[in-house]
């Protein structure tokens, strides 16, 4: 008799392995209904909450992604791409894609492990929107025919299009090949980041790895952070010993990579598929003139997860999860609603209200590409390519509005950053500075910190005094050259006033102190030796001691004298006082003699 149950089986989400039996029995029950994605069938909110259920979210407020189950969610905030993230959120600054990230490569410099902190440069200087890459889900649902369930398995696996649309028996074809795979059929992955290289061939059917290979170099810039190659290109050839070594290990472990690829090129020709993370600014390690990767074609995915430092395990783990499907109630998911139409210029999404969680925090607002790059060109002083980005994108509005989080407006970002540069040419670019923020309704001249920021904008009024309303502005009033000379000569007369003051105040301290006391001549050491030569010894020794000292040197020689006149006692008769020198005695009751008579008279 079946058993029957009251409410959703708690083992649900069910892992199932791509490569085992029961995946493929399930597959071929797949209805041919439409594949379901899963970014449009989130798990709906339960109205009625028991008082022990415990309010839960799979989504990232810092990273603004979404996660289909706790697992996922979990693995993505042990990741360094969230942990770099949830930095800039304390910063107040927006998030970046996962992209972005590799691309920055905050990371030290040390051997590969699993856990580690990165170190780094600003993310809008790379600019793409990461709903672009959020936006789609990495999901496809299977319905299956019976107890509404659903197989969900990586839209990686069966095409590495983002937006390509497929039939759910198009769907079961692709992934019946990669479930029975011929003999020796095998796959590849690949990961390229912050000089951390590691690639692995692995049987599909077994799981063994074929073929493994890592590499490190020393090529990310220490607390700095950023690949020394994207330090170049923003700012040009550095000229340092450190500079020098990234650079000649980038080209190293270029070379070592395509030395590997080279050697690993019947691996890479007969792979089914092949699973690629690197940073576009460094592709070219894996694709060049000759790479085995030219030719693949649609063979060639991503990873559609978030993934840590490129190291043997991490690929293994990311085969695991890549061949690990899941069993999953499609009653709990709520159906695809009706897409809107949308300006096709528009790459961002807006959330729906109904399936963000109360525990969710809303993710900021992201920058176009175009406005990031622009961003981090006020950021960093760049005024020549601010001139020519405006000049080659006349659609861009020099006063468009940003956010707080980006600071407001372009004029805001040079200003607030010390640029004066910036400041002069988004001016002559016809900057507004009369816009203030959102919360403070500061103007660009009030977030300005140093006094030549602040003077490239008094410079722009004596220039164009009437091209805005600089009283609205907060800028005091115009700096023409005149008056920064004559600002100049004020300074270096008071400069002088001031050397002056302290000469007359060193002149009196030295006439309010006393002459010092004649020092008296000094002796050479000749003649000192001569002088010391003449003393008696006693006296040589008596020399530099203290008082203490000569007493007990004293005491010392008037016991020796004592113990030198016993001893001359000693040697006379005891009856008549002779010297008993060279005279063998007589001794009789402790007393010496000189003869036998002087001892007989003693005895009387």
């Amino acid at each position: 008799m079946a058993e029957t149950t009251t409410g959703p089986r708690r083992d649900l989400p069910k892992p199932l392995p791509l490569f085992e039996s029961e995946f493929s029995k399930l597959l071929s029950t797949v209805t041919k209904s439409a594949t379901i994605t899963v970014d449009s069938a989130v798990p709906q909110q339960n109205s009625h909450k028991s008082d022990n259920e415990v309010a839960t979210t799979t989504s990232c407020g810092a990273c603004g992604v979404k996660f289909v189950t706790a697992v996922d969610m979990r693995a993505h905030f042990k990741s360094d791409w969230h942990r770099y993230n949830i930095k800039r959120k304390l910063q107040e600054k927006p998030p970046v894609s996962e992209d972005v990230f590799d691309e920055l490569a905050e990371v030290s410099s040390i051997e590969a492990s699993d856990s580690e902190d990165d170190d780094h440069a600003d993310a809008e200087s790379k600019g793409p929107d990461v709903l672009q890459r959020e936006s789609g889900s990495p999901f496809l649902l299977l319905p299956l025919g019976s107890d509404r369930m659903a197989l969900r398995v990586y839209r990686e696996l069966v095409t590495g299009k983002k937006r390509d649309e497929l039939e759910t028996s198009d769907v079961v074809k692709r992934l019946q090949d990669h479930v029975n795979p011929q003999k020796g059929a095998h796959w590849t992955l690949l990961m390229l980041a912050a000089g951390h290289f590691a690639g692995i061939v692995i049987d599909c059917k077994s799981g063994k790895t074929l073929a493994h290979k890592t590499f490190h170099r020393y090529t990310t810039r220490r607390k700095q952070g950023g690949a020394q190659n994207a330090s170049d290109a923003a700012k040009g050839v550095a000229n340092s010993a450190g500079s020098t070594l990234r650079r000649y290990n980038e080209q190293a472990l270029k070379e070592a990579i395509r030395d590997l690829l080279t050697s690993w090129k019947t691996f890479v020709d007969e792979s089914q598929l092949i699973f690629i993370r690197v940073a576009p600014i460094n592709r070219r390690a894996l694709y060049y003139d000759g790479s085995p990767l030219d030719s693949l074609g649609d063979r060639i995915r991503s990873f559609p997860f978030t993934t840590r430092r490129p190291t043997l395990g991490e690929l293994n783990r990311c085969f695991k999860e890549l061949t690990t499907a899941y069993l999953t109630k499609l009653e709990t998911l709520r159906a695809p609603a009706e897409p809107k139409a949308s300006n096709p210029k528009s790459s961002e999404k807006k959330p729906d209200s109904s399936t963000t969680s109360l525990a969710e925090e809303p993710a900021v607002p992201l920058l176009e590409p175009e406005l990031a790059k622009l961003v981090d060109f006020c950021k960093r002083g760049k005024a020549d390519l601010i001139l020519s980005f405006l000049q080659s994108n006349e659609s861009i509005d020099v006063n468009k509005d940003l956010t707080d989080a980006f600071g407001t407006s372009f004029l805001h970002v040079a200003a607030s950053n010390d640029q004066p540069e910036a400041v002069d040419a988004l001016l002559s670019a016809g900057a507004d500075p009369t816009k203030g923020t959102e919360k403070k309704n500061q103007r660009p001249y009030d977030v300005a910190s140093s006094k030549e920021t602040r003077d490239a904008f008094r410079r722009f009024v004596a220039k164009k005094p009437d091209l805005w309303d600089w009283k609205a502005a907060h800028v005091p009033g115009p700096l023409t050259l005149e008056m920064e000379q004559q600002q100049k000569d004020k300074d270096r007369e008071k400069k002088k006033k001031q050397k002056e003051k302290q000469k007359a105040y060193n002149a009196a301290k030295a006439a309010a102190t006393p002459p010092p006391e004649p020092e008296a001549p000094a002796v050479s050491s000749a003649s000192k030796k001569a002088a010391f030569s003449k003393l008696t010894k006693t006296e040589r020794e008596a020399v530099g001691m203290t008082p203490e000292r000569r007493a007990a040197l004293d005491r010392e020689k008037r016991a020796l004298a004592a113990e030198a006149r016993m001893r001359g006692r000693m040697n006379q008769c005891a009856a008549c006082g002779k010297s008993l020198l060279n005279v063998t005695p007589f001794e009789k009751f402790m007393f010496r003699y000189c003869s036998i008579f002087c001892v007989q008279v003693k005895s009387w």
